[in-house]
């Protein structure tokens, strides 16, 4: 699960791509609460159509 703690300097996520098991990438800044990039792949609970 893809947890979004931003911190005291906000969060910035972006989904760049869908893998083929059905995971997104996501590339964001700031995830960790620390002022870091990052790149995850991470699988929804739910989707909306």
């Amino acid at each position: 699960m893809l947890f979004l703690r931003g911190g005291g300097y906000g969060h910035v996520g972006i989904v760049v791509g869908v893998n083929t098991d059905g995971s997104a990438r996501v590339e964001q800044y700031n995830g960790d609460g620390r002022g870091t990039y990052s790149v995850v792949n991470d699988r929804a609970e739910a989707y909306l159509y």
